[in-house]
């Protein structure tokens, strides 16, 4: 591989180190790379093993779909999980399987109450629980389903700020 540069009276030097003399101010130089500066520019990529090529789990969404531990998940769920969820996925159906040691449509029916309590809650601004997240199926590892958040009740200082407001605007009606 060859590159081309330029060159002027101030890198003159450099040409020297490669044998190349310079005749006026401003040359084009025509160098040829080295392997020793080949390695220096291009860096060998690491290679790193793709998440995906893990034994047991799938691939791809085609394999997923015929993995019966996301099976039984999506039968309970009604979601399909993303491709960095398979693995927590098949994890946690085959905890629930060897806990309860029952069939997958009896599995479905054990774990779908957990699914349904954690996407009819809503966040404090009244924003839904994100379906696809797997925190359900903790509570279903766990056996338990949290209770659900209770609106903040009126204190004493909101009862006496509203009377407060009661009794001006009375005050004010009254005056007119």
């Amino acid at each position: 591989m060859y590159t081309f540069t330029e060159a002027n009276s101030e890198s003159s030097e450099q040409l020297r180190k490669f044998g190349i003399s310079s005749s006026s101010s401003l040359t084009t130089v025509l160098i040829k790379q080295t392997d020793s500066i080949k390695e220096k520019e291009e860096p060998t990529p690491k290679v790193r093993s793709s998440p995906k090529v893990r034994s047991g789990v799938p691939a791809s969404p085609l394999e997923a779909n015929q993995h019966p531990d996301i099976a039984v998940f999506k039968q309970a769920a009604n979601v399909f999980p993303g491709e960095k969820q398979y693995q927590k996925v098949i994890e946690s159906i085959q905890l629930l399987r060897q806990k309860h040691g029952v069939s997958d449509a009896e599995l479905v029916q054990t774990i779908k109450p957990y699914h349904v309590s954690y996407c009819s809650r809503t966040t404090k601004e009244g924003v839904p629980y994100n379906k696809h997240s797997l925190v359900w199926l903790e509570w279903a590892i766990n056996e338990n389903i949290p209770p659900v958040r209770i609106e903040k009740t009126e204190t004493a200082a909101d009862t006496t700020r509203d009377d407060y407001r009661r009794r001006v605007a009375d005050a004010a009606r009254s005056i007119r």
